[in-house]
Parts: C-alpha cells; sequence; structure tokens
C-alpha cells in the first residue's frame, strides 16, 4: 500500500528554503514517498536556485516576487496545480527543521488518533538557524488562544508535556498541517482569495464543517523559524497589501458569522463578535 506524502511549501524570498527542503527529506523514514510541491517567490536578480530543485521529487512553481499574491494565494495555487492524489497533505512554511522520523510519526499520530478524518495540527517549536540543534527545545507546542484583532481571534504556540496519542484542538497551524490527501483537498479547497490574517481560523472551520477532526501531535515533529530577522516579507514589497488585508478580513469576519462559523465558535469554546473565550478547554 502507498503512502506518498504530498508536501506544500509556500516560499517567499526565504533564504531557509533550500535548508528547510533537503532537512524535510533527510530526516524522512521513507524520503522515496515524498512529494514535494514549491511555490518558489523569487527576486530574479539575486535568487538563486536551491539545490534541492534538482530533486525529482520536487515539483516547483517560479513567480518572481513582485506578481505575487501572498501567502494564501500560493498555497492555493500549490493545492490546485501541484498536488497529484497524494495519500497524505502535508503543509509547512519554508523556514523549519525536522526531527528524524518525522514522517513515521505522523502517520502513527495519525493512526492513534482513532478519527476516519484526522487533521495534525500545530506550531512548530522555535528555533534559530544560527544557533547549534544541540540548544533547541525539545518540547512539542500546541496553539492557544492569544487575543482578538476585531473578530479575529490571534493564536500562539504553548508548551505541552509529550503523550503517546494526539490531544484535541481547537485551533489550525499553516505551518504544519497533515491529513489525508484526497478527502482534504476535495472538501477543503484553498482560501487563496484571503490574505494573510484570518487565514487559519477559515482552515479550522471549513474543516470542522466537513467532518474532519483536530488532533495536536503529542510528539515533537518540526521546529520553526518565527522571526525571520533581516528578511522580507510580501507587505515590505507590495503597497497594497493593506487593501488586500482589508478585503480578507472582511471575508473572514462573514464566514465567522455564518453557520459553519458559529459551529467552529461553539466547538472551540470562542465568540469572536463578543470578545469571549474559555480559557479551559477541555478538548472533549
Amino acid at each position: 500500500m502507498r503512502q506518498r506524502i504530498f508536501v506544500s511549501v509556500a516560499s517567499y524570498c526565504d533564504p531557509e528554503l533550500g535548508p528547510t527542503l533537503l532537512d524535510l527529506m533527510a530526516k524522512a523514514d521513507h524520503p522515496e514517498w515524498l512529494r514535494i510541491g514549491v511555490c518558489w517567490q523569487h527576486d530574479t536578480t539575486v535568487a538563486e536556485m536551491p539545490d534541492a530543485f534538482l530533486d525529482p521529487r520536487v515539483r516547483v512553481i517560479s513567480v518572481p516576487y513582485m506578481e505575487s499574491r501572498g501567502a494564501c494565494w500560493a498555497r492555493g495555487r500549490i493545492m490546485e496545480t501541484l498536488y497529484e492524489d497524494e495519500e497524505f497533505f502535508f503543509q509547512i512554511d519554508s523556514h523549519h527543521r525536522f526531527v528524524s522520523h518525522w514522517d513515521t510519526k505522523l502517520k502513527d499520530q495519525a493512526a492513534r488518533s482513532g478519527s476516519r478524518w484526522p487533521i495534525l495540527t500545530t506550531y512548530g517549536t522555535p528555533y534559530n538557524p544560527n544557533t547549534p540543534q544541540e540548544s533547541w527545545s525539545q518540547e512539542p507546542m500546541r496553539i492557544v488562544f492569544d487575543r482578538f484583532a476585531d473578530e479575529i481571534p490571534l493564536t500562539r504556540p504553548e508548551s505541552i508535556q509529550p503523550t503517546v496519542r494526539p490531544t484535541r484542538a481547537r485551533f489550525v497551524s499553516a505551518h504544519c498541517l497533515f491529513a489525508p490527501g484526497p478527502l482534504f483537498v476535495k472538501y477543503c479547497p484553498y482560501p487563496a482569495e484571503l490574505y494573510f490574517h484570518g487565514e487559519e481560523v477559515s482552515l479550522a472551520i471549513y474543516a470542522l464543517a466537513e467532518g474532519f477532526e483536530l488532533f495536536t501531535p503529542g510528539q515533537l515533529i518540526m521546529w520553526h523559524e518565527y522571526t525571520r530577522e533581516g528578511r522580507p516579507k510580501h507587505w515590505d514589497h507590495h503597497a497594497d497589501w493593506w487593501q488586500r488585508d482589508v478585503e480578507s478580513r472582511e471575508v473572514v469576519r462573514k464566514l465567522i458569522l455564518s453557520d459553519k462559523g458559529k459551529a467552529w465558535e461553539e466547538w472551540a469554546g470562542i465568540d469572536c463578535e463578543k470578545h469571549f473565550v474559555i480559557t479551559s478547554w477541555d478538548g472533549r
């Protein structure tokens, strides 16, 4: 039985892309089962093509950075044009490092969830690419509520103790999302019209509405570089980003107020209109 994993990687002018792809492949138990789709948004005057692009497992959409319309747009293009019915779908960012056996651990955690349609999702444990890996934290993370930006809840990572089985989750991470591939791609097409804020809330709402169940892996899977200091973001180059963000937030606000959004709020123990959240969520 084939157990292929399609890995979606949206990268914007990120020098960590190449090291991320090499580490992803090197740390997998079954690198032969990986199929990697990259939306490479790059500065054509200075960017060098990562060596990993020469690997036949890597499929690339090459986009000059000024033609990019943001992270959700890039992830939507990957899902729509590069995914080819692989058994699992794994969405990440372009600035990660991975634990050994990460692919086996994700599949094991999905099986231990007991769910027919599980989504494993969390925020990666922080790392600094300029420090030795031995100094990085070994604690897995979960996603917790942080604050509201208007009606959109913002979240943050919080460390947890390792567990054999995954635990229930109420939020989704766009940089660590592991799901059954054909089902997720069919029933949760990516919200490519969004800009940035609200992406993860939208993913949670759509997934729960379609019958998926959200879980936090009980084991450390990956590290994530949060600061990206000295490296450009999409909004650094695109003067009209704020207009896209305004329009995007309105789309998310309407989704939150819809029946699907209200069902997610009830599950998550959160009221976005009233800015109310139950902090002692039991995960059911």
